[in-house]
């Protein structure tokens, strides 16, 4: 999955200000408060983060200590185990169910806007391939 404007689902908590864009009616010492983050804000994939870790936890994943960027949901047997890995804006959701695998994609595509990109051939430069 990839995640569309990923960056401009973070939450600000800190007060930043930027110059009145071209284009708006300039008034002389006047500027704009972000209320959410941009793109170029070095505060932009922190935010992202703790959006997508708070929703993510919130459907009873856990991240690895080792790996924060994999979350687990562990089912009653280790085969119904999920996994979902974050990589910036890119996700790989792997388990053995289907209707698992749609179910949760779901759940994201509803809070976030995705693209699914299919099933994974390549990932970090790493050719991908099922036995």
């Amino acid at each position: 999955m990839d995640v569309k404007t990923a960056f401009l689902h973070g939450d600000l908590k800190e007060d930043i200000f930027i110059s009145i864009p071209d284009g708006f009616n300039k008034i002389p010492n006047m500027v704009c408060k972000l209320n959410k983050t941009l793109y170029g804000l070095k505060q932009s994939p922190r935010e992202w983060n703790y959006k997508f870790d708070s929703y993510i936890k919130s459907l009873n994943f856990e991240n690895l200590e080792s790996k924060y960027c994999l979350y687990v949901k562990k089912g009653l047997n280790p085969i119904d185990n999920i996994y979902i890995l974050l990589f910036v804006d890119d996700l790989i959701i792997a388990c053995k169910s289907y209707e698992h695998l749609l179910y949760y994609k779901s759940k994201l595509l509803s809070q976030f806007k995705m693209v699914d990109i299919g099933e994974l051939k390549y990932f970090l430069g790493i050719e991908i391939y099922k036995k």
